[in-house]
């Protein structure tokens, strides 16, 4: 991501030999960049771990609105503490990777698609999102789902869900154009068509990628993940707070449900392959603060002390939080050692050879 950032940046348009197969993130990094004039690339790496951190932090207005379609006020405030304060969010966000602006374009749309006068607006986001991460292109189902159900007494719902796909298209089209040129196909609608076509294959012919080899590799990963990502403040929430969604069933949990499920196809697919990393669950963790209100509701609604055992939840989602992070945090003097380490050798040596900062060498 950096440097094709770094590179749109001084060309001043895309690079025409190659491209990332998701670029968005690279593309807005690339149009902050000159605004800022660093001697070293090491400066410019902190300035993306910033704005990254920007990202999942202004993340908390989109949840609290979307909170607000099931709860009042007070539990739309605690499900924004919950991801303020959930460790794995504050461990990504520093990292400077896909994933906060990813999370928060996702939780704009859940909410946009929601505004009767500006849902068509939600599909836009959903393109950017998919330019960002190519799995976006299930959040766009997902909301065109929602969209459709939502409005299925319109008697003009058939042209307004065509005009749904209309835009998402439109939007995508200069950066699929682009990807063609450069690639061969547009790295989104050709990628899922390359995916099918190639798990399509006998499972001898794909070393087991394929196939029920393949299917028994996703459940067993899937769940186990998902399980792992949970930990330490989803981990009770969730699971119950998903049995009382579906006990007292109301048309507004589909609004939860749909998203879910669309977006979960890649994920099943990611540990399939298997890409053994909890982080592809990270934007599903908006979602995750929703239901766990559930559970938490239920909690302090069957208690004589509701105020007392409110503050026990936050004070304890808290700690739990501050200390998970603090227990996995990131040693960043450590690489700041580093990359002068690196920068060093680079500048010196003669040949080359791996070590722990090999990493930091360009």
């Amino acid at each position: 991501y950096f440097v094709y950032a770094v590179d749109t940046s001084r060309l001043g348009h895309l690079p025409q030999l190659y491209t990332p197969a998701n670029n968005g993130w690279s593309i807005f990094l690339a149009m902050i960049f000159p605004v800022f004039q660093f001697d070293n690339g090491l400066n410019y790496m902190q300035l993306q771990r910033t704005i990254s951190i920007i990202f999942s932090s202004i993340t908390i207005i989109p949840i609290y609105f979307l909170t607000k379609q099931f709860f009042e006020k007070k539990y739309a405030i605690l499900s924004v503490i919950i991801f303020v304060f959930e460790p794995r969010i504050i461990i990504n966000s520093g990292l400077g990777i896909t994933d906060p602006l990813y999370t928060f374009l996702i939780s704009v749309s859940l909410v946009v698609v929601l505004n009767k006068r500006f849902a068509l607006v939600s599909f836009g986001i959903a393109a950017i999102a998919t330019m960002v991460r190519s799995e976006g292109l299930f959040l766009f189902i997902g909301i065109f789902i929602m969209y459709g159900i939502k409005n299925r007494n319109d008697t003009k719902i058939i042209p307004k869900l065509i005009l749904t796909i209309f835009i998402f298209i439109l939007i995508l089209s200069p950066m699929m154009i682009y990807k063609t040129s450069i690639q061969g196909d547009d790295r989104i609608f050709g990628r899922v068509a390359e995916t099918i076509e190639f798990h399509s294959k006998p499972p001898e012919e794909t070393n087991g990628n394929s196939g029920i080899p393949f299917i028994l590799t996703g459940l067993e990963n899937f769940p186990k993940y998902l399980g792992w990502s949970m930990i330490p403040l989803f981990i009770v929430f969730v699971p119950i707070g998903i049995i009382i969604i579906f006990k007292e069933w109301k048309k507004i949990n589909s609004i939860i449900i749909i998203p879910i499920i669309t977006m979960s196809i890649p994920l099943f697919y990611v540990y399939s392959i298997p890409l053994l990393e909890t982080r592809y669950i990270y934007f599903l963790f908006p979602l995750f603060c929703i239901i766990s209100l559930f559970t938490i509701k239920k909690i302090i609604e069957k208690t004589k002390f509701q105020n007392i055992v409110m503050i026990l939840i936050f004070s304890s989602i808290i700690i739990a939080g501050l200390s998970f992070s603090e227990y996995k945090k990131i040693d960043y003097d450590s690489q700041e050692y580093g990359f002068l380490v690196s920068d060093f050798l680079h500048n010196s040596a003669k040949g080359v050879n791996n070590f722990k900062y090999s990493g930091f060498t360009v």
